[in-house]
């Protein structure tokens, strides 16, 4: 009996630590972006520039999780358009002429989600890879008038053992507003001049 109540309170514990270790997080912030993302994990700016911060988040065993967001304001519907058609439309098609060039046939659909407390429009790219089921989505959403894209791609399995992960981030993302210019004050005329 004793050793079936060392038993329950060993795994109660080692339960809760497992628990624990899957909801804590730590924090990134730079430029404006802001999110969570779990213990464990890398967060990798490599292919980040000056026009563009650009991670990828990956734990071994994981999903792939990237972040996008182009430094420029998107504050009309033309910048959105095109925003849009350079950023989204841009990536997806890179990942399904990836796809395409691995030998597989992605089929493409409409899905949507929630990026920093918003509807998120994804677009999905199915495919068999190594012989097992596996996807992208690429996700965009305008926030402070940046766009913001988010993908996860990887095996069926991977994604949804990375579901928690992919939550975390979606849901504490934040940019903050770009600085407004400060205007310049013109200079008054002389007194007594026109």
């Amino acid at each position: 009996m004793l050793k079936k109540r060392m038993f329950t309170v060993a795994a109660s514990v080692l339960l809760i630590g497992a628990a624990w270790a899957q909801t804590s997080s730590q924090h990134f912030a730079k430029d404006g972006l802001s999110f969570d993302y779990p213990t464990g994990w890398t967060a990798d700016e490599s292919k980040g520039s000056g026009q563009m911060q650009y991670l990828t988040l990956g734990r071994d065993g994981y999903a792939m999780i990237m972040v996008r967001e182009p430094r420029g304001l998107v504050d009309t519907p033309d910048k959105e358009a095109h925003a849009k058609h350079l950023i989204q439309d841009g990536f997806v098609d890179a990942w399904a002429k990836n796809f395409s060039d691995n030998g597989a046939k992605a089929e493409r659909s409409t899905v949507t989600t929630e990026i920093a407390g918003g509807s998120a429009e994804c677009t999905r790219l199915s495919a068999m890879l190594g012989g097992e089921p596996g996807r992208v989505d690429v996700c965009w959403r305008l926030v402070e008038k940046r766009l913001v894209q988010m993908a996860i791609v990887g095996s069926t399995k991977d994604i949804t053992k990375t579901a928690a992960a992919w939550d975390l981030i979606r849901n504490s993302l934040k940019v903050e507003p770009l600085p407004q210019p400060t205007p310049t004050p013109q200079p008054s005329p002389p007194k007594g001049k026109p």
